[in-house]
């Protein structure tokens, strides 16, 4: 009966270790960022889910415009960056 109970805890332990792809827990490349025309290309079609209209739709899609509001230069003045659209942070 403990034997039972024992494989039971080891094999509940083991469903709850995450399981990861090969290569995921390797250093990463940094990620860059490219014209959303070059996303568009290929995030177009409805096997894709149509993403890129869905994200083109998106209050995120405008996200880099709103850094150049006169709200973002402020903000990014006081933080010391000249250019908010163009910084790295």
């Amino acid at each position: 009966m403990r034997r039972s109970i024992g494989v039971l805890v080891l094999l509940a332990g083991i469903a709850l270790v995450p399981i990861r792809p090969r290569g995921l827990l390797a250093a990463e490349p940094p990620q860059s960022c490219v014209d959303a025309e070059k996303c568009k290309m290929c995030h177009s079609s409805a096997t894709k889910g149509v993403q890129f209209t869905k994200w083109s739709d998106s209050a995120h899609a405008k996200s880099f415009a709103t850094l150049a509001s006169e709200e973002s230069k402020k903000i990014a003045a006081i933080k010391g960056i000249a250019d908010p659209q163009q910084a790295e942070k």
